[in-house]
């Protein structure tokens, strides 16, 4: 059985989606130019819905990510 297998898609917390998220956060790095589209996703949605898919993808991906590494940062920082 594979981890996938084991995930509640109603949206409830468990070990394999915790872990998932941790692994996904340890290996985050920050990008400026991801952070740059970041800021023109908020500051200028209609330039940034001109951006090639592949860009607004990569841009999900990394946010995805990003935001991995804040909840597990807040986690350890509470758990401190």
């Amino acid at each position: 059985m594979t981890e996938y297998a084991t995930i509640d898609h109603a949206g409830s917390e468990s070990d394999v989606v915790n872990r998932k998220a941790r692994r996904i956060a340890t290996g985050f790095k920050r990008d400026d130019d991801m952070e740059a589209l970041l800021e023109l996703r908020t500051n200028h949605p209609k330039r940034f819905a001109e951006l090639p898919h592949r860009n607004r993808l990569g841009l999900a991906y990394y946010g995805l990510a990003r935001a991995a590494a804040m909840q597990v940062a807040l986690a350890d920082e509470d758990a401190a």
